[in-house]
């Protein structure tokens, strides 16, 4: 309780100092000095107004200016630019307890994948120990190590080296493993792995333009309005 008091003392009289410093500093400081203050903190008060409503104007337009078509031009005309600097992976798992009175049934589905397959096995996931099926995401090593227990580094390339299934038994569990594909180091990126990126990469280059503009129709529609008139 001791060091509580002490804390809350001290943060008082931190308070207490700051208070009575400033109120010194409008009694002794020279008018010309806090004339110039003053106008530097509202110069940066209405910087900041300006700034946050630009930003919030474009991120409400965020959508209509980064539409899948836009990123998916600025990709194929970048390609080159975004080389993998690590392996990606597609997997799917699925880890279960070997005495599983569906463990046929299981293993048919999870081979043949088709929509019925899926529904199916979502429907059992409360039986799994491991479950992944999104097999559409791409994963790098330290991702597919998170999801793959029996992984580690003396036998990853021998499971990730290329597309394969695999059955992989412990004392307790069956584990359905399947490289789905497979993309090496400098291989080009795949889009929905570096879809945030290239938003951000377009995102900013429209910024510079949409800042320009949006200053200049907002200086034309106070002039339609006549809330400012040139001379």
């Amino acid at each position: 309780m001791k060091t509580v008091f002490r804390w809350l003392g001290g943060l008082i009289n931190n308070w207490a100092k700051k208070k009575l410093i400033y109120e010194k500093s409008l009694i002794n400081l020279p008018e010309n000095k806090i004339s110039q203050i003053n106008s530097m903190v509202d110069e940066y008060k209405s910087n900041l107004y300006r700034n946050s409503y630009r930003e919030f104007v474009l991120k409400s337009l965020m959508d209509t200016i980064l539409n899948k078509k836009l990123i998916s031009e600025f990709y194929q005309s970048n390609k080159k630019n975004f080389k993998l600097r690590e392996p990606l992976y597609r997997i799917r798992l699925i880890g279960f307890p070997l005495d599983n009175v569906d463990r046929n049934e299981i293993m048919k589905r999870f081979k043949r994948f088709e929509s019925k397959d899926i529904y199916f096995l979502d429907s059992l996931s409360f039986q799994f120990s491991s479950y992944f099926l999104a097999d559409t995401i791409w994963l790098n090593k330290f991702d597919v190590f998170e999801k793959v227990s029996f992984l580690n580094n003396e036998n990853f390339d021998y499971y990730l080296k290329k597309q394969n299934y695999f059955e992989v038994k412990d004392s307790l569990d069956l584990y359905l493993f399947n490289v789905i594909e497979r993309l090496g180091q400098d291989q080009i990126a795949p889009l929905p792995y570096i879809e945030n990126t290239i938003k951000n990469i377009v995102f900013n280059k429209k910024k510079i333009d949409f800042i320009k503009d949006f200053d200049n129709g907002i200086l034309k529609d106070a002039i339609k309005t006549k809330k400012f008139e040139t001379y």
